[in-house]
């Protein structure tokens, strides 16, 4: 199968939506701590709790700073799923639109269910019809697009 990839294109698309989709979610996760009276350390540390469950909480550096790197690391492996999904099927990058819409949707679906995964039936259940088409809208507009169009381009970089 011949790919119009290169290997340098595709790291610099994969850091560049990596970067740039986990800040948007992250200044958007923030945006809506703040909003619910809570505060972005205290978000970031929910996301570590997620991962070494109470003893995120025991101090006030390694919670937040876990979490930005759990966050981070979630986005990273979502990009690349997302990538090598579009090497492999050129329809992908034709439709970006469709597929980042699709992306966004599953990711929010894979996010949800793994943010809290001591919780089940999953905490996203709970939410409302106008919070859960928020979140989805966001993952979409934030996540999906921006990483579908960013594949897109990178398919094009040769060097």
């Amino acid at each position: 199968m011949t790919t119009p990839y290169t290997r340098s294109g595709t790291l610099r698309g994969l850091v560049l939506a990596t970067a740039l989709t986990g800040t948007l979610l992250l200044l958007a996760g923030f945006a809506g701590a703040i909003w619910s009276g809570g505060s972005p350390a205290a978000m970031l540390t929910g996301i570590a709790s997620g991962v070494i469950g109470d003893a995120a909480w025991q101090g006030p550096v390694m919670g937040p700073v876990l979490g930005l790197l759990v966050h981070f690391g979630v986005i990273a492996v979502l990009v690349d799923l997302y990538v090598v999904a579009s090497i492999r099927m050129a329809g992908l990058n034709r439709h970006w639109r469709i597929s980042g819409a699709a992306f966004g949707t599953i990711a929010w679906m894979v996010r949800s269910t793994l943010a809290a995964p001591r919780d089940w039936p999953p905490a996203f259940l709970d939410l409302t019809a106008r919070e859960m088409a928020v979140q989805i809208l966001l993952h979409v507009a934030l996540l999906g697009l921006p990483v579908a169009l960013l594949t897109r381009w990178a398919s094009r970089w040769k060097r």
